[in-house]
């Protein structure tokens, strides 16, 4: 086989090739060596789940890629047309927050107003469900963290990371 410069080289690994008379050569079938799978040495997922203690990990956050630990926020939260209490996204997590206007409120708090009946009939109420819970920065991971951060399998990391 002829070399000219460098540009056969990559080709040798092949499994055919062409001689210097010009005929295609086989040089037999190739046999690939299996490497044994590398066996996972770091923490385990329940052992990260304790140390994490409801907290997750938010990256990239402010700068860079600093990683910073997160904490539950207070939630995300959407108007829903619940009819009769019922609604057709979630059964559960429902709150009623006041949507009087703030006229309402300065005239019928008014010194001298008189509510007939209950008292509160005048104030307007809107049910919302909850979405998803949010998450807020609480601290930057510490270089010790962070080490241990690069040990954990990226399944396990999955379900500590806050994606935004």
């Amino acid at each position: 086989m002829s070399v000219v410069g460098d540009a056969l080289s990559r080709y040798r690994s092949q499994r055919f090739w062409i001689d210097d008379e010009g005929l295609l050569q086989d040089r037999g079938k190739r046999y690939y060596r299996q490497s044994a799978p590398a066996e996972y040495t770091g923490p385990s997922e329940a052992g990260v789940l304790a140390y994490a203690d409801g907290r997750k990990v938010i990256s990239g956050l402010y700068s860079g890629d600093t990683l910073w630990w997160a904490l539950p926020g207070p939630g995300k939260w959407e108007a829903c047309k619940a009819i009769r209490k019922r609604c057709s996204l979630h059964k559960d997590n429902h709150r009623y927050i006041e949507t009087t206007s703030k006229w309402s409120l300065e005239r019928y708090t008014a010194p001298g107003f008189r509510s007939i009946g209950r008292g509160d009939w005048w104030r307007t109420y809107a049910a919302e469900h909850f979405v998803e819970t949010t998450w807020r920065a609480h601290k930057k991971l510490t270089k010790s963290e962070i080490k241990w951060w690069e040990t954990i399998r990226y399944g396990i990391r999955g379900l500590l990371t806050v994606y935004r």
